[in-house]
C-alpha cells in the first residue's frame, strides 16, 4: 500500500510542471477585445506597402509629424501572420511564446526547487500575467528576457551564448521597448560573478575557472556592453532610445489594454492581491533560505518588484524576472515548515500525506474552471472570454461600413481606443488619435480623453483644432452622454452632438 502511494505521488509529480504551463498558456487563449492590436496591424500594413514609417499620415492632429515605431518588426510580422490565419493563429502563437519563455526558466529553477514549488509559482505567475496576457509585442519581450536569464545563469558565456544573445538583442530591439533589459540582465550576472570570484565561490553548477582563464565576470560585463551597443541596430538609431526614455518605455498610448469601458463597475483588486502575494513569497524566501541566496536572481526579483510600480513593464515582467526566486522562496518556505513542524507531520498517516499532491493539483483545476466558465473575465470586467476570435462588440464594427461611404465626412473625431480599429477597417480615412505609442504627446492624449469623458472645455479645444464634421461616439463610455447636444433616438443611432458653432455632425452609435 505504501509503495503504491509512493508510485502514485511520483506519477503526479511528473505532471506538476506541464499542468502549470498549461494553465499559464490558457490565460492567453482569449478573444481579442483590446484596441492595441489594431494599431499594430495598421502599422504592419503600412510597412508592407510603404516601408518603415518616418512621418505620420494617418491622424488629424499629428498629420505629417514624426512617426517613430518602436515595434516596427513586430508589427510587420503580426500583419503577415494575421493575413495567414487571423485572430486564432496570432492568439495561439502569442500564448505559445510566453509559455516557451517560462519553460526556459523552469530549467533554471530546477536547481533549487521541485515540481510542486514550480507548479505553485507558475500559478502565481499566471495570475500576474492575466491582466496583460493579450496579443502584443510584450510576449516577445518576455521571451527574450527569459532567454538572457537562462543562458547567463549557466555561468561564463561562451561564443555560442555570445552569438545567440547578440542576435536575440538585435531582434528584441526592433520588437519591443523592453530591450534594454537585455544588457541589464547581463550586467546583473556580471556583478554576481565578480562577487563570487572575490569570495572564491564558483557559480552553482559550473566548474572553477583555472588561473589561466580570465574571470567569468569580465566576459559577462563585455557581453552587457556589446548587447547595449547592438541596440543601435534599428532604423532610428539613438532616437529610439530617446523616445522610450521620454515616454517611460511605453509603446502604446493606451493605458488599459484588456479592460472594457465599464470595468469601473467591477472589483479589479484581484491583480493587486496577487502582487502582494508575490511580494510576500519573495520575503519568505529571504527569511527561510538558510543557504547562500543566488545574487543574480535575487537582484532580478528586486528589479521586478520595482518595475511592478510602473505600468509600462508590469506585472508580467515582474512575474518573469521573479520566477526563479519565487520557486526558491516557496521551496525554502516548505523546508522551513517541515523543519519546525516535522514531528507533527510525521504523526500523520501515510494515507493522509498521500493526499497532499492531489490537493495541490486541485488549485490549477480551480483556476481552469474560472477560465473555462469565463467567471475570471466577468468578475474583473474584462470584455474578453475564453476562446479564439475577436469580440466585435468592443469596436465600431457597425459604424465602419457607413464611414467608408463616399458621402461620409472626411474630418471626424473619435476617442483613442477606437482609432486603430477605424484605421484598420477604413484605411482611406484619417482619425483624430489612435493607439500608436510615442506618436502623440501625453498632454494631448489627456485632453482628448478628457473631452470624450464630457469635459466641455477640452471638447471646445478639440473642435477648434480639428473643425470636425462628424463624431464617432461609444456611448457606453463614461461621460459620453454629456457631450454638447447629444440625443438618442430608437434604432441605435446618435443624432448630434451639435457644436457651439452649430455645425451639423453625423455620428454612429456602436
Amino acid at each position: 500500500m505504501n509503495g503504491m502511494t509512493k508510485v502514485t505521488s511520483q506519477g503526479l509529480l511528473r505532471w506538476c510542471v506541464p499542468l502549470g504551463l498549461l494553465v499559464l498558456g490558457l490565460f492567453g487563449v482569449r478573444t481579442i477585445s483590446h484596441a492595441e492590436i489594431w494599431s499594430h496591424l495598421v502599422t504592419g500594413r503600412w510597412i508592407a506597402a510603404h516601408g518603415i514609417p518616418r512621418m505620420d499620415d494617418l491622424s488629424l492632429i499629428q498629420a505629417q509629424g514624426p512617426w517613430l515605431d518602436a515595434t516596427w518588426l513586430y508589427d510587420r510580422l503580426l500583419y503577415a501572420l494575421w493575413s495567414l490565419g487571423g485572430a486564432p493563429l496570432v492568439t495561439l502563437l502569442n500564448a505559445g511564446l510566453v509559455v516557451l519563455a517560462f519553460m526556459l526558466l523552469v530549467r533554471v529553477a530546477c536547481r533549487w526547487s521541485g515540481p510542486v514549488a514550480q507548479l505553485l509559482t507558475l500559478l502565481v505567475c499566471a495570475l500576474l500575467l492575466g491582466p496583460q496576457f493579450v496579443v502584443g509585442p510584450r510576449a516577445a519581450g518576455l521571451f527574450f528576457a527569459a532567454l538572457f536569464m537562462q543562458r547567463l545563469a549557466a555561468g561564463r558565456p561562451g561564443w555560442a551564448t555570445w552569438t545567440l544573445l547578440l542576435l536575440a538583442q538585435v531582434l528584441w530591439t526592433n520588437l519591443h521597448a523592453s530591450f534594454l533589459l537585455g544588457p541589464l540582465i547581463a550586467l546583473v550576472f556580471a556583478v554576481e560573478q565578480a562577487l563570487q570570484t572575490r569570495n572564491k565561490v564558483p557559480p552553482a553548477g559550473t566548474a572553477v575557472a583555472t588561473a589561466a582563464e580570465p574571470p567569468a565576470w569580465r566576459a559577462s560585463l563585455l557581453l552587457a556592453v556589446a548587447a547595449l551597443a547592438v541596440t543601435l541596430v534599428n532604423p532610428y538609431g539613438l532616437r529610439l532610445h530617446r523616445q522610450l526614455l521620454e515616454t517611460g518605455f511605453k509603446v502604446t498610448g493606451l493605458a488599459e489594454v484588456w479592460i472594457s469601458p465599464f470595468s469601473g463597475e467591477f472589483d479589479s483588486s484581484l491583480g493587486r492581491y496577487v502582487i502582494y502575494l508575490a511580494w510576500l513569497l519573495c520575503a519568505l524566501g529571504l527569511v527561510a533560505e538558510k543557504h547562500r541566496l543566488p545574487l543574480g536572481f535575487s537582484l532580478l526579483a528586486l528589479l521586478g518588484a520595482l518595475l511592478v510600480v510602473r505600468p509600462a513593464l508590469s506585472p508580467d515582467f515582474f512575474a518573469l524576472l521573479s520566477f526563479p526566486f519565487l520557486t526558491l522562496s516557496i521551496a525554502a518556505a516548505g523546508a522551513l515548515l517541515h523543519n519546525n513542524f516535522g514531528e507533527l507531520l510525521n504523526r500523520l498517516s501515510l494515507k493522509a500525506r498521500g493526499w497532499t499532491i492531489p490537493l495541490v493539483g486541485c488549485l490549477p483545476l480551480l483556476i481552469l474552471g474560472l477560465l473555462f466558465s469565463n467567471h475570471y473575465y466577468y468578475s474583473t470586467g474584462s470584455a474578453s472570454v475564453f476562446g479564439l476570435g475577436v469580440n466585435e462588440e468592443m469596436f465600431p464594427a457597425r459604424a465602419a461600413p457607413v464611414m467608408i461611404r463616399q458621402d461620409f465626412p472626411l474630418r471626424f473625431v473619435n476617442a483613442l481606443p477606437e482609432g486603430g480599429y477605424l484605421l484598420w477597417r477604413c484605411p482611406q480615412r484619417r482619425v483624430l488619435v489612435d493607439g500608436r505609442g510615442g506618436l502623440y504627446r501625453a498632454d494631448l492624449l489627456a485632453k482628448v480623453n478628457s473631452a470624450f469623458q464630457g469635459n466641455l472645455r477640452d471638447w471646445a479645444a478639440i473642435e477648434e483644432w480639428t473643425k470636425p464634421s462628424a463624431l464617432l461616439l461609444n456611448c457606453i463610455r463614461p461621460g459620453g452622454h454629456g457631450l454638447p447636444g447629444a440625443a438618442f433616438r430608437p434604432g441605435g443611432h446618435l443624432t448630434g452632438p451639435v457644436s457651439a458653432q452649430q455645425r451639423p455632425l453625423a455620428a454612429g452609435l456602436f
